[in-house]
């Protein structure tokens, strides 16, 4: 049996998880990088992706949208700027975010950087929300496939 650690991953409001895992990919700002049990302490900014968190039985995802990440001897705490799991993302909501930041970059006036930084944050988000969803769906797809 691998050996686990312990992860724990935390949003501004909430503690989406506290378990242990075999391995943790995450989407650091300088590309993906997998976390295993005796891993050398690391810290890390994430960038906008999904996070991947690997047990015996099952692989669960995560969309993040920015944070970071800390490896010590106690384990993986990974502080997130927003997480949701994949199975709980209501695609309508993310699909309808997606419209609202486009628009609103396609109707901005020149020169108000501040504003268009904030809406290419919310698009950024909007879109991994997607990515991670239809990840999420694939893979239950590829699931029920190979029964």
């Amino acid at each position: 049996m691998p050996a686990t650690f312990d992860i724990r991953l935390l949003t501004p409001t909430e503690e989406l998880l506290h378990q242990e895992a075999e391995s943790v990919i995450l989407p650091g700002e300088a590309g993906e990088f997998e976390v295993r049990a005796g891993h050398t302490r690391f810290a890390s900014t994430l960038k906008p992706g999904c996070l991947r968190v690997c047990t015996a039985n099952r692989t669960e995802l995560f969309a993040v949208s920015g944070g970071f990440a800390e490896v010590s001897e106690q384990g993986l705490s990974i502080l997130a700027d927003a997480a949701e799991r994949a199975d709980k993302i209501k695609v309508e909501r993310a699909q309808a975010a997606r419209e609202r930041a486009q628009k609103a970059l396609a109707e901005m006036k020149t020169g108000d950087t501040l504003e268009a930084e904030h809406q290419h944050r919310r698009l950024a988000r909007a879109e991994n929300r997607l990515r991670v969803s239809a990840l999420a769906a694939k893979k239950k797809d590829d699931g029920a496939a190979s029964k």
